[in-house]
């Protein structure tokens, strides 16, 4: 298995390396536990670099589709406080509207994170009680 660093080898693609770094991603399994979205965030990486990433890390999951069979999930990437300060932005919202019921898609609005990992914060906190799947409501 390859490392990103052998893979993403020019110098066009250091900022992409030493994100990956800095979130501890090291092999190209690990790059399907990445949310390509947030790269648009990384300093140095414009919306075209992004882009051949993409196109870069699909080619090679195409041509090594062995060493993305049976990769389990890594522990989550972000520090503790980089959680928890997402965990609070989700809470803030439901303090905001702690009067009614809120829908998993307005809270996707508003926090600007995937379906999955809100629902996911939403059923660790303890303040965040479920009519359904996918309606909650605030409860200190």
């Amino acid at each position: 298995m390859q490392t990103i660093g052998e893979v993403f080898n020019t110098d066009n693609y250091i900022p992409f390396v030493l994100f990956c770094q800095g979130q501890r991603l090291t092999k190209m399994a690990d790059l399907q536990y990445l949310s390509f979205e947030k790269l648009s965030q990384v300093p140095g990486l414009t919306p075209a670099l992004i882009m051949r990433i993409k196109s870069v890390y699909t080619l090679y999951r195409k041509n090594h589709p062995e060493e993305f069979i049976g990769v389990k999930p890594k522990a989550a990437v972000s520090t503790a406080a980089a959680n928890q300060e997402i965990i609070d932005q989700v809470e803030r919202f439901f303090q905001q509207n702690a009067t009614r019921v809120i829908h998993v898609n307005e809270i996707v609005k508003a926090v600007r994170m995937k379906k999955a990992d809100v629902l996911q914060i939403l059923a660790a906190v303890p303040w965040c009680k479920a009519v359904d799947t996918t309606s909650f409501f605030y409860q200190p």
